[in-house]
């Protein structure tokens, strides 16, 4: 079994227009999804109704920036401090193009940084260009 992409997106459409966008593209795997950071933290570390589960890093996470409580970024710091979860590709998908947030995404390490577009053919592309970029469907 291959390892799953996981998506972090609290807002229904944004994750429904997400989760579109994936399939489009042709990855047929595994997607998780986490509606907080919280929900994230929990599958990431088998914790709470993950516990006792093992699970494999994630091929991918797609992480929206602003989450209710926990935050993208959040996460992604204690992604890249975890060694099991340090070298998963981490995209942070985000309304935010303020430069404070671009900042603290590179610093981190972030793969890349995506500014939703309000197109969804726009957001279908980026979204392939990253899979692809990952190796997860056909370029």
């Amino acid at each position: 079994m291959s390892a799953p992409i996981l998506i972090v997106e609290d807002d229904p459409d944004d994750l429904e227009f997400t989760l579109h966008s994936v399939r489009h593209c042709g990855y047929e795997g595994e997607i998780v999804i986490a509606r907080t950071g919280m929900e994230a933290l929990d599958y990431l570390f088998s914790q709470n109704p993950y516990l006792g589960k093992k699970r494999k890093a994630p091929a991918l996470a797609l992480l929206d920036l602003k989450l209710p409580g926990i935050d993208g970024i959040e996460i992604a710091k204690r992604m890249k401090s975890t060694p099991r979860l340090v070298s998963t590709p981490i995209t942070i998908l985000s309304v935010s193009f303020l430069d404070a947030d671009l900042r603290r995404a590179k610093v981190l390490g972030i793969n890349s940084y995506v500014v939703k577009p309000m197109d969804l053919s726009e957001l279908r592309k980026a979204i392939c260009e990253i899979l692809q970029a990952n190796n997860l469907v056909p370029g």
